[in-house]
């Protein structure tokens, strides 16, 4: 799935928590997490833009957390979504 630089342009530089999709925030709850951390937020601009990103951080930062949010809430404004959408492979 390729992410379009023009779908998150509307984000301001202080994205907030509740600016994400409503069952992303909920799932999100449901892990513990309320707010996105300064890493998830960068993340979410360079990835939502379309940039290829690597995330290098301390274990415990949020890093896989970072790397798939935008991609869920990409995900979740699939109208209709066939076929395999995402695959995110991690170690």
């Amino acid at each position: 799935m390729k992410l379009m630089a023009k779908t998150f342009n509307h984000l301001p530089t202080n994205l907030h928590f509740t600016m994400l999709n409503q069952k992303l925030r909920e799932a999100l709850r449901a892990a513990g997490i309320e707010e996105l951390t300064e890493l998830q937020v960068e993340a979410f601009r360079k990835i939502s833009s379309g940039k290829d990103v690597l995330i290098i951080a301390p274990t415990g930062s949020g890093k896989t957390e970072a790397a798939i949010i935008p991609i869920f809430e990409e995900m979740l404004k699939m109208e209709k979504p066939e076929g395999i959408v995402a695959i995110y492979i991690t170690r």
